[in-house]
């Protein structure tokens, strides 16, 4: 009552610009999962002759895989998504894609220098939240080696016994006229209330977005 200061508190909150995007036409190489439900994360059009293709695991059909990087040869983006962990042929190379040790993690480094991360803070990256579940959940499962890779978020590996490592959380190379990216990322789930997600999977998707952070680095690398 004499007017001295017994306690203040101070919350900080970060508001993001909107943008506006034209609506995402997507092909989809693999179906009833993760893909998948980016694609309708995004409230993407299914449009099988897209040049921009969706995928989280590629066909099992030597047939298909071939029509497949004929297309991306030709000029499409293939986007790898949530890949399980494993070996997996892409093109004619070999990615491994390990759990991340002792348990997933709910950060990853945006610190590589590509244009597709031009512009984001180094807290955009971590502690995500999760639509399914109402909480903040880890946002990265696995990492991977790829050797030659441009990398685009970058992260580590660890576990009991084995030497820490740098290792991909995403990245990608050109194929032809095209490109191939591989992102381990959860996304699904997470576009809708995390702009630094949807900003991110929309570059990544080459969708040009008009209004604040959006803008940098939407050329193709």
């Amino acid at each position: 009552k004499e007017g001295h200061l017994v306690n203040d508190t101070i919350t900080s909150y970060v508001v993001w610009p909107q943008t506006t995007v034209p609506k995402l036409q997507v092909a989809l190489a693999s179906t009833k999962g993760p893909a998948e439900q980016l694609a309708q994360d995004l409230d993407a059009t299914m449009d099988p002759d897209s040049n921009v293709i969706l995928a989280d695991r590629l066909p099992s059909s030597a047939i298909a895989r071939n029509l497949l990087w004929k297309r991306v040869k030709a000029g499409a983006t293939l986007f790898l998504t949530e890949l399980s962990p494993g070996l997996h042929r892409v093109g004619s190379e070999k990615i491994e894609v390990k759990p991340c040790g002792f348990a997933p993690y709910d950060f990853v480094s945006r610190a590589t220098g590509h244009p597709l991360v031009d512009g984001f803070e180094p807290d955009d990256f971590r502690f995500w939240h999760d639509v399914a579940s109402d909480t903040i959940t880890p946002l990265l499962h696995a990492t991977f080696q790829a050797p030659g890779w441009k990398p685009i978020l970058l992260s580590g590996e660890a576990g009991w016994g084995e030497p820490d490592r740098p290792a991909l959380a995403a990245a990608e190379r050109p194929l032809g006229k095209g490109r191939i990216v591989v992102s381990l990322l959860s996304l699904t789930g997470r576009v809708q209330t995390n702009p630094a997600a949807d900003i991110f999977v929309r570059r990544l998707l080459e969708v040009k977005l008009q209004g604040g952070i959006a803008d940098p680095a939407l050329a193709v690398v």
